[in-house]
């Protein structure tokens, strides 16, 4: 699972993706502009968790709680206040608050529109993509 600082690596990279992820690049954009809105990051801030998953073969071992929980101590480690991801999964939504994220943000896949289009209508019952965050505690506040 890749993790960046949103404050020095805004994006970079997207421009390369191919034009089958602008639906998926739509929704979760809006994701994190609504999260983002009036609020100003510095370098080593936040710490934005991204794409979690794992092998067919290993579904079900906690090896996805593992990453996130050892990406989340590393963060604290080198002196990050808060941990964000885009839960886009009910799976992904579960492990994040076992691991004490809590939702700040959610986008309708129902009420999402893309390119004059409701493109996740057919996923709709499942809710949408959440922003959750988590606070960090830093070596000895533990």
């Amino acid at each position: 699972m890749p993790t960046n600082d949103p404050a020095r690596e805004r994006d970079q990279g997207m421009e390369t993706l191919s034009e089958k992820f602008g639906p998926i690049g739509s929704i979760l954009g809006e994701l994190v502009t609504t999260y983002r809105a009036g609020r100003e990051s510095r370098p080593g801030e936040i710490l934005h968790l991204y794409l979690l998953g794992v092998s067919d073969c290993v579904v079900g071992k906690g090896v996805a709680q593992q990453l996130v929980a050892a990406s989340v101590e590393n963060g604290a480690r080198r002196g990050f206040r808060v941990a964000v991801a885009e839960a886009t999964s009910p799976t992904s939504q579960h492990i994040f608050r076992k691991l004490g994220f809590v939702e700040r943000k959610r986008v309708s896949c129902r009420d999402h529109v893309f390119n004059g289009q409701h493109i996740f209508e057919s996923i709709a019952a499942y809710g949408g993509p959440i922003l959750m965050e988590r606070l960090l505690a830093s070596p000895g506040q533990e």
